[in-house]
């Protein structure tokens, strides 16, 4: 019976080594298919991938700040045709010498279901910025701005009986004045044309929501959102501080 030496410890390490070696040179060229492949695949899903996020509706919407506004049904985006002031009060312009005003839906969020309109005269001269009308709730007002300087030739009656459609419909029926202007070309540059408000909205509820105590009532899914019932969570402070840094309106 023949008894079998062990290998020396140097030519285990070589065979070893030698073994190694021969997997690698087998292995290194299907790492270079798998390299080559992983690029060419990379390289057709990435641009499909770009493509795809540039066509979304969803990213544009985002990107253009219009997600229904402020991303919640309680703040809507102006339709077509409409201007937005600083102040919150927006202009539709009919023609050269008529422009109806109103304000936006950050009013009754801010309030709740508006339940009187304080008018101004037909005939009275309003300047650009300074009061123009006010909507109240229950002991609580906002007071808007105008939006353009001009001469009021009509106001809304059915306001008077129905002030409820300043809240429902404030881009609509719930107009408030119509004016004829007297420097619309120069000042409607002061105002956001429609194409930029849903940017400006987004911004403005952001604000609301960086001028609460406490958002709790704020839900914060696709990057936070107001709620409908925010009135009923602002105290007397909260209230006076949103209204005084969004609506210019210290009162």
């Amino acid at each position: 019976m023949t008894t079998l030496r062990p290998l020396p410890r140097t030519v285990v390490v070589g065979l070893q080594l030698a073994l190694l070696a021969a997997v690698i040179l087998l292995i290194v060229p299907f790492l270079g298919i798998f390299a080559f492949v992983a690029r060419i695949v990379a390289l057709a899903i990435v641009p499909v991938f770009l493509l795809s996020l540039a066509l979304s509706p969803r990213l544009r919407a985002w990107l253009d700040g219009d997600e229904q506004a402020a991303h919640s049904d309680a703040v809507a985006t102006p339709p077509a045709g409409m201007m937005l002031h600083p102040a919150h009060g927006w202009a539709r312009i009919d023609g050269l010498d008529r422009v109806q005003v109103g304000a936006d839906d950050f009013a009754p969020l801010l309030l709740g279901q508006v339940d009187r309109v304080a008018l101004p005269a037909v005939g009275a001269e309003v300047t650009q910025g300074e009061p123009l009308f006010a909507v109240y709730h229950n002991a609580r007002h906002i007071t808007l701005r105008a939006p353009l300087s001009g001469t009021v030739v009509a106001t809304n009656v059915a306001l008077t009986t129905d002030p409820g459609l300043a809240s429902r419909a404030p881009f609509g029926d719930g107009w408030a004045v119509t004016l004829r202007p007297s420097a619309l070309a120069r000042e409607k540059r002061a105002l956001t044309p429609v194409a930029r408000a849903g940017q400006w909205v987004r911004r403005e509820a952001d604000r609301v929501i960086a001028g609460l105590q406490d958002p709790a009532f704020v839900t914060m899914q696709d990057g936070g959102e107001l709620s409908d019932d925010l009135h009923h969570h602002l105290d007397d402070d909260a209230f006076a501080r949103i209204k005084r840094e969004l609506f210019a309106d210290p009162s």
